[in-house]
């Protein structure tokens, strides 16, 4: 089964969002591809126009595998997204969409829906890896990344593609990084007061050394004071 949306003006679009397609271009540029590769290919798959914050067994059933590709960035809410999608996949979904190649080990997103309204959030890996559980998958691997460049070759938006699955047994990622997806989503808070009480203890250090060399000038102060005394009284 694929899914997509019913219309076109049903994406998630904010109010600076400059429409380029009317109406029925919109629908058209929405759904003949779809119909047009199910052709070629002779395919029995079906279709189901919904929304995807609408997913759930009871709108679509539920599937082994589940793919979404290049659909997060365009979404305002790409955490209920997964949720949904999560929760009508049985075994393991495919999740692929532009990813922030900086600092990828920081849980973090870049908003950037203010630009056009029609994309709205890029999460760096670590940031999609925990999206993924905190939308209830059990298990990440780390699939790969690659640039989507445009078909005249000019760069495009860079991806990433990860494995999302609903249980341990058919988790395929490596002991060492399970182990950094659970610190990740599990230890972060820890890892965090970790990182703060180093901060707190190198500015405590620092105080210290201000207050010591305070201390080496009070003394030397007091020392050259008694000198000038002691000659005075001489």
């Amino acid at each position: 089964m694929a899914t997509d949306l019913p219309e076109w003006f049903e994406h998630d679009f904010g109010p600076n969002y400059q429409a380029d397609k009317t109406v029925e271009t919109g629908n058209v540029y929405l759904h003949q591809p779809f119909e047009v590769a199910r052709q070629a290919l002779d395919s029995k798959v079906t279709r189901k126009l919904i929304n995807i914050y609408d997913l759930s067994p009871q709108t679509v059933g539920t599937f082994d595998l589940a793919f979404c590709g290049s659909v997060l960035l365009h979404l305002t809410d790409p955490i209920k997204a997964l949720w949904k999608i999560a929760s009508v996949t049985r075994d393991m979904a495919i999740i692929a969409t532009a990813i922030d190649p900086q600092e990828p080990d920081r849980p973090i997103a870049t908003l950037v829906g203010h630009q056009r309204g029609d994309t709205w959030w890029i999460p760096t890996r670590a940031c999609l890896e925990l999206m993924a559980v905190a939308a209830g998958f059990m298990g990440i691997a780390w699939v790969g990344e690659f640039r989507l460049d445009y078909r005249d070759g000019s760069p495009g938006t860079y991806h990433g593609v990860l494995h999302a699955y609903k249980t341990l047994q058919n988790w395929s990622a490596d002991t060492r990084h399970r182990d950094e997806v659970i610190c990740q989503y599990q230890g972060h808070a820890t890892s965090r007061e970790t990182q703060l009480k180093r901060q707190v203890e190198q500015l405590q250090a620092t105080v210290d050394r201000i207050e010591h060399s305070r201390i080496l000038r009070a003394a030397k102060l007091l020392q050259g004071f008694l000198a000038r005394l002691s000659r005075g009284g001489g």
